[in-house]
């Protein structure tokens, strides 16, 4: 699989361009020169195409896979054409409908205080639908937003997918299927990552990163969806998009689709760190909460956890402020 990915790309470095599929200029860019865009498109059908080698053809093999391919479509078309970022959103809501009605959806939530499990299927079959579309709307939308710079989503991306892999190993867990479609995609965005990192050949576009964040989401969910896990190997991102959107809606009073150069990337290369220190940054930041989650025993033990990793966002976000003002009143 790694060699068919390796050898796809390199076509795809030469052919895309000519394709229309390259890099566009905009506000929020971080590049200077176009660069072949969507390729992502090639880890999404190779890892569609491996689907039938892990999972049953039922009806939540065709939920996932169609419900892929509507997202990843759709974005596709956006790379090459360009289209309202509404329309884009529409397409990704119907999507995740036709997910949740193939029956993959999020059943059992626990209580942080007492690990007792929260059956929702049962008790509240209606919020678990509702929260299962809002998790794979949350997954995809903040990977997407997590490609700012080279290389920066699809490494994140990968060390998500290693945690899956190694939550899914667990013996509470148990599912070596899931570990092994894990692991595949472990393999291509490592492989995409060879051409993806700073200065990148090729980039994910917003059909490779929805897609990502699409199989995580999804994915997590045939895991047991251990939303603790992946709040903590994915919290400084996921923190990073609720101010984004509380500052776009509340405070500039625009719409939150409306990219900028303010996301927690831009910043850090605000006050002095290069592209590469950025990425190295970030996927120290994810590995080390992301694995500390797969040894930690108990809901409390993830929610303490929680607590340490807010806490440091904090200060973290605090420190990346006073540097950004320092530099300013320096210049």
């Amino acid at each position: 699989m790694g060699i068919v990915c390796w050898w796809i790309l390199k076509s795809a470095i030469k052919y895309f361009p000519g394709w229309g599929l390259k890099d566009r200029f905009e506000p929020h860019s971080t590049h200077e020169k176009p660069k072949p865009r969507g390729g992502g498109i090639v880890l999404a059908v190779l890892f569609f195409l491996s689907l039938p080698f892990f999972l049953h053809l039922d009806l939540k093999f065709w939920g996932f896979l169609v419900g892929g391919i509507l997202i990843v479509g759709i974005n596709f078309f956006d790379d090459k054409y360009r289209i309202q970022w509404w329309l884009r959103l529409l397409v990704e809501i119907i999507a995740c409908f036709v997910v949740v009605a193939s029956g993959i959806e999020i059943a059992v939530l626990t209580n942080p205080l007492n690990n007792e499990a929260w059956l929702l299927y049962q008790t509240f079959p209606f919020l678990s639908k509702i929260f299962t579309i809002f998790w794979i709307l949350l997954f995809v939308n903040m990977i997407n937003w997590l490609d700012g710079i080279d290389g920066l989503a699809t490494g994140i991306s990968s060390i998500s997918f290693l945690t899956l892999f190694g939550l899914s190993l667990l013996p509470f867990v148990n599912q070596p299927q899931i570990a092994e479609l894990a692991l595949v995609l472990v393999v291509l965005t490592l492989v995409f990552l060879r051409f993806n990192f700073f200065p990148a050949q090729i980039k994910l576009g917003d059909s490779g990163s929805t897609f990502l964040g699409y199989a995580l989401a999804v994915l997590a969910i045939f895991s047991s969806a251990k939303v603790a896990t992946f709040f903590l190997v994915l919290g400084i991102p996921l923190l990073d998009v609720v101010w984004v959107i509380t500052r776009r809606m509340f405070f500039e009073k625009k719409s939150p689709m409306k990219g900028d150069k303010k996301h927690l990337h831009h910043r850090l290369m605000n006050i002095g760190l290069t592209v590469p220190q950025v990425c190295f940054l970030l996927y120290g930041i994810a590995a080390i909460f992301g694995f500390t989650a797969l040894f930690l025993q108990g809901a409390q033990a993830k929610l303490a956890a929680i607590l340490v990793l807010c806490t440091f966002a904090v200060l973290f976000f605090t420190t990346v402020a006073l540097l950004e003002r320092r530099r300013t009143i320096n210049n």
